[in-house]
């Protein structure tokens, strides 16, 4: 702003006072339009505010503003929850955590579900675990409910200490629990060394020695270090390898499952089948019927007739049964002799 003439001191005052609250009140006036709602937005656009200074209708749009800004914040406070309303909400654990599901019925069944069983089913069927399968689109039903929000998950401590005025009170020490004490091995060693020294021969004295000089074993010192063991040390038993992510969401063991399934039912098929041979034709009880030769006697060799009645010159045996004797036993033998005809020596085994 520009003024024209000599201004004295007063007067400089009075403009710089009328400057600073201009500047107030357009500042104000802008951040109540921030505020404002959407819808009422274009009521005051910004560039009407340049035009704005201490007169009556700058006093009026104002008015008009406040009523605004009070009503927009009204309505954001109606929509938006307080805090003492949200906790309110929270009565119990069932809320935050709501129980599982009921078990499955078969009334709750329909063509086409995971579930579905197909001849005679009962209603337990659908409380196994072990048989259900997780449908599409749904958490797995359960046979358990949670309980109350009383409830109080854990081991229930049933104390009588009585608080802390008993603990002030007097001092609840532990009782000390003695220790029960072993009994040690009899050292007979010890004992039939004594009698032997004593002169003691027989086994009543030394039945005797031993009742009368009862020499215990002595108590095995602790070891006060423990044994040094190796720095790569592992104690427990090895983990097994771990199972490939990959394979078990591929279902790859399944489907070497049934391959092995169906290679074993293929194979126990092919043995029960009856395997034809080419070029052998079935035989039946008449083929070889057929084919059969009754057994003949074979002819007698040929020998010239006037050799036929003529004795032996040398007979070495007494008698016919002594020559068949020797004869079988030549037979048996023939096996471990040496030659052509079994006649020579024994051969080694």
């Amino acid at each position: 702003m520009f003024y024209s003439g000599i201004l004295t001191e007063p007067s400089r005052k009075e403009v710089e006072m009328r400057e600073a609250a201009s500047l107030r009140q357009q500042r104000r006036m802008k951040q109540a339009v921030q505020f404002i709602h959407k819808d009422s937005a274009d009521l005051l656009p910004l560039d009407g505010l340049k035009k704005l200074g201490t007169s009556k209708d700058t006093m009026r749009e104002w008015e008009q503003l406040s009523m605004l800004v009070s009503r927009s914040s009204a309505m954001e406070a109606s929509k938006s929850p307080k805090p003492f309303q949200r906790l309110k909400k929270r009565h119990s654990a069932t809320v935050i955590c709501p129980p599982p599901l009921l078990p499955l019925r078969m009334a709750e069944l329909r063509p086409g579900m995971e579930n579905e069983r197909v001849g005679v089913v009962r209603d337990t069927m659908l409380q196994s675990h072990l048989i259900l399968k997780p449908e599409l689109g749904k958490t797995r039903p359960r046979c358990t409910r949670l309980p109350g929000s009383d409830f109080v998950y854990g081991l229930t401590l049933r104390g009588t200490d009585g608080g802390v005025p008993e603990a002030i009170g007097h001092w609840n020490s532990v009782k000390h629990i003695s220790k029960a004490t072993k009994e040690l091995p009899r050292d007979f060693v010890a004992m039939n060394r004594g009698a032997v020294i004593a002169g003691l021969v027989t086994t009543k004295e030394h039945y005797r020695y031993r009742q009368t000089h009862d020499i215990r074993r002595a108590e095995d010192e602790e070891r006060p270090f423990p044994p040094r063991l190796p720095d790569a040390m592992i104690y427990g038993m090895p983990a097994r390898p771990s199972t490939p992510i990959i394979d078990v969401f591929q279902h790859k063991y399944k489907e070497l499952w049934m391959e092995g399934q169906r290679a074993a039912a293929q194979a126990h098929h092919k043995s029960k089948q009856k395997i034809m041979q080419r070029g052998k034709v079935y035989e039946t009880y008449s083929t070889m019927l057929k084919k059969y030769k009754q057994p003949m006697k074979p002819d007698p060799l040929w020998h010239l007739p006037h050799f036929q009645k003529v004795g032996r010159h040398l007979d070495t045996f007494p008698s016919q049964g002594d020559r068949e004797k020797a004869f079988k036993v030549h037979q048996s033998e023939a096996g471990v002799r040496c030659g052509i005809f079994a006649q020579g020596i024994y051969t080694s085994s």
